[in-house]
């Protein structure tokens, strides 16, 4: 009877409600902040890009709801437990509170460890390494799915030098764009003809590095129809920044077009 009394007072009512209200304010505020990341990044073309995509919106969901948190209890505390009047007597001795101080604690090793886990689980679809520890090779379409269902991946060899791109389709020619079919799975096998060079398109959130000596393979699903740019994200030489190519994600009756527009014995 006595908690009951408790709650209902008016100023411990008040409280109540002034919290909850800060912290719906906060809930709202988060989510709409993880909602509206369309202006922070590029256009997510690819199924990679998607997945990166939400694992970025979960975490600053949760980054704007623990520091909109913070900043509500600061702001509460500072204005609920502000001096009164001329007092200038010490508050109450409080030496802990156990019970506060294992739930700060818990809170944020429960956090981590959900982030952790969820990270991982977004890192194991996109990346499985290859036995040189090299490589993007895992899509983010189960193997046995792909041989079920769907035409078979593309097959592209991939050739960085000093300073450009050569894409070399099985068949034809080699070409300095990289056409790719929306909705399928492309293999790439990537090599470097002089120094390290690093293979970045932003709009599909992929990045690998194309090393001397190795052959390096990247699995991705483009989706979304467009034009994007692929750059070198490796100090190369003198025109690093200059070795662009041009990306064009487009419909598959577009993209056989393309490619028997050139026919040739070239590829390789």
């Amino acid at each position: 009877m006595v908690n009951l009394r408790r709650i209902l007072d008016r100023g411990t009512l008040l409280q109540i409600l002034v919290l909850t209200a800060a912290a719906v304010v906060v809930g709202a505020f988060g989510l709409w902040l993880g909602s509206c990341t369309g202006w922070l990044l590029p256009v997510a073309a690819s199924a990679e890009a998607q997945a990166v995509d939400g694992l970025f919106r979960l975490e600053l969901t949760l980054a704007a709801i623990v520091a909109g948190s913070v900043l509500a209890l600061v702001l509460y505390m500072a204005i609920a437990f502000r001096r009164a009047g001329e007092d200038t007597s010490d508050g109450p001795n409080i030496q802990d509170n156990e019970r506060l101080q294992q739930l700060w604690t818990l809170l944020p090793v429960v956090l981590v460890a959900f982030l952790t886990v969820y990270g991982y689980q977004v890192y194991r679809q996109l990346i499985v390494t290859t036995p040189l520890n090299f490589g993007h090779a895992h899509p983010l379409v189960a193997p046995e799915a792909q041989l079920s269902s769907g035409p078979a991946p593309i097959q592209i060899e991939v050739v960085a030098h000093q300073w450009g791109w050569t894409f070399f389709y099985p068949g034809h020619p080699a070409k300095s764009e990289l056409h790719l079919p929306a909705g399928q799975q492309v293999n790439l096998t990537m090599r470097s003809e002089d120094v390290i060079h690093g293979f970045w398109i932003p709009a599909f959130r992929l990045k690998q590095d194309v090393i001397p000596g190795r052959t390096i393979p990247l699995n991705l699903r483009p989706l979304r129809v467009g034009r994007y740019v692929l750059e070198c994200t490796q100090l190369c030489g003198l025109y690093h920044g200059a070795m662009r190519a041009r990306v064009v994600v487009e419909l598959p009756e577009d993209y056989e077009r393309w490619l028997d527009s050139t026919p040739g014995a070239s590829g390789r």
